[in-house]
């Protein structure tokens, strides 16, 4: 992914919240994603995910940066498949 990419994809992710506070309200997500499949749902999951690989303080954790990687590749299709079924 470019410099230009990230930037563009940073512009759109709550980067300015602790990474913390990204980490609940993503769990929160996810578990209301379970009572209730939507695609808004996972797409507000992939931007909290999104954010948390971005995250500065998770700068010197890369284990943790790879695995919110994960998470947010995982949850962009779950996001795509609710999307498609929907139309």
């Amino acid at each position: 992914m470019s410099e230009s990419d990230l930037r563009v994809l940073a512009e759109d992710l709550p980067m300015h919240l602790p990474a913390e506070t990204l980490k609940q309200r993503t769990a929160a997500l996810v578990r209301r994603y379970v009572q209730r499949r939507s695609p808004q749902i996972a797409r507000a999951i992939v931007r909290h995910s999104g954010a948390l690989a971005l995250h500065p303080a998770l700068r010197d954790q890369p284990e943790q940066r790879r695995a919110f990687c994960h998470l947010n590749r995982h949850w962009r299709l779950l996001a795509d498949q609710c999307a498609a079924a929907a139309a």
